[in-house]
C-alpha cells in the first residue's frame, strides 16, 4: 500500500509482513572485479509489461528478482505478486541456484511502494476464504516456504508489504538513504505477513519502535534501524549502489564457495527458522492477520481507503 508522504504518484502503497531472521552480512570497499550482480541489475530488462522479472547468475549460482514497476514506485499488484511467487517457487525447484535476492527496478527511486493503492480492491477486498487464494498471500507463503537463503538489496525506500518482506529475508543490505513506513492505518487494513507478531523482534526487542511503526506509522531510516540492533547491522548500509552490490555479492560468494552448498545451506536455513514448527507458527499468524482484514473490508474500511490516501496526497 502506498506511502501518502511521498511525491504525487498514481500508486499508493501498503501491505505487511515481518519475521526476524539471521544475517550473513558482510561488508568490504567495492572493487572493479566485484561486479557481476551490479551490471546485471543496472543493465538487465525484462520482457514488455512484465512486474517481475529474473536475472540468473551462473558463475554465483544465484538469481535476480526483480519488481519491475518502476512508474508507480515498484508498487505491487495481482500480477506483480503472481509474478513474483512464480519466481521464487521456480528458484526453490532449481537444483542449481543456491539462493535468491530481491531488489526493485533500478530506474525507480523505491525498491518497493507497497500495494498499489488503485489496485488494493482486486488484492484485498474479499472473505477470508477467497482472500486465502489471492496472489497475494500466494506469494506470502512462497517467500515463508522457501528453502534456500533468501536476500534483499533495497536500493531505496520501502513501504507496507515493501518493508514486511524484508523480515522474511535472510540477510538484508540497504542504502543509508532508505526510509521505510508501514501505513496500514490508512489503508484500513491490519499488519500482515506475519508483522503483528514478528516485527518487535525483527526490530531487536525494541517494542517502542515497533509501535511507533505500526500504531503512529512513523516513518523511520534505515541508519535509525540498525541503531535498534536487528534488522540491519551498520555494516550493511552503504552510500553507494556500487557499494551496495559488492556487499551482496561477496556474501553470495561466501555461500557460494562452501562444500556441498546445495544441501548445506537449505539445511542451515531450516535449522535457524525453527524448521518445520517455525513455518507453521507463521501460516498460522498469517492467517489470523488476514482474517481481521476481511472483517475491515467487510466493514468497509479497505474501501474508504484509496479515496482517503488520494486526498492526503493532493
Amino acid at each position: 500500500m502506498d506511502d501518502p508522504t511521498r511525491p504525487a504518484a498514481n500508486p499508493s502503497p501498503s501491505d505487511a509482513h515481518a519475521q526476524p531472521q539471521a544475517s550473513l552480512s558482510l561488508t568490504r570497499a567495492p572493487t572493479s572485479s566485484s561486479r557481476h550482480l551490479h551490471d546485471r541489475w543496472r543493465a538487465a530488462t525484462g520482457p514488455p509489461n512484465s512486474c517481475v522479472y529474473t536475472v540468473r547468475c551462473e558463475a554465483l549460482r544465484s538469481v535476480l528478482i526483480v519488481i519491475n514497476r518502476p512508474r508507480v514506485l515498484n508498487a505491487l499488484n495481482d500480477a506483480a505478486y503472481t509474478e513474483l511467487s512464480e519466481a521464487l517457487e521456480a528458484a526453490a525447484r532449481d537444483e542449481h541456484l543456491l539462493c535468491a535476492i530481491l531488489a526493485g527496478a533500478p530506474e525507480s527511486r523505491y525498491f518497493c511502494a507497497g500495494q498499489d493503492v488503485n489496485e488494493v480492491h482486486s488484492a484485498l477486498l474479499f472473505p477470508l476464504d477467497k482472500l486465502l487464494r489471492r496472489p497475494v498471500v500466494r506469494f506470502m507463503r512462497a517467500a515463508i516456504d522457501f528453502p534456500k537463503p533468501l536476500l534483499a538489496a533495497v536500493h531505496g525506500p520501502a513501504v507496507g508489504i515493501g518493508f514486511t518482506m524484508l523480515l522474511h529475508c535472510d540477510a538484508v543490505y540497504a542504502r543509508a538513504q532508505a526510509h521505510f513506513r508501514l501505513p496500514f492505518l490508512d489503508m484500513g487494513v491490519v499488519p500482515e505477513f506475519c508483522s503483528s507478531i514478528y516485527l518487535e523482534a525483527a526490530l531487536g526487542g525494541h517494542r517502542t519502535l515497533a509501535t511507533e511503526m505500526l500504531l503512529m506509522q512513523r516513518r523511520v531510516t534505515a541508519e535509525q534501524l540498525a541503531a535498534a540492533g536487528h534488522l540491519f547491522r551498520r555494516d550493511t548500509l552503504f552510500d553507494t549502489h556500487d557499494a551496495l552490490w559488492s556487499a551482496v555479492e561477496e556474501g553470495v560468494a561466501r555461500m557460494a564457495s562452501v562444500p556441498f552448498a546445495e544441501r548445506a545451506l537449505p539445511m542451515y536455513k531450516d535449522l535457524m527458522s525453527g524448521a518445520a514448527d517455525g513455518r507453521r507458527r507463521k501460516h498460522e499468524v498469517l492467517e489470523a492477520e488476514l482474517q481481521r482484514i476481511a472483517e475491515r473490508a467487510a466493514n468497509g474500511d479497505v474501501d474508504r481507503a484509496p479515496s482517503r490516501l488520494r486526498a492526503r496526497l493532493t
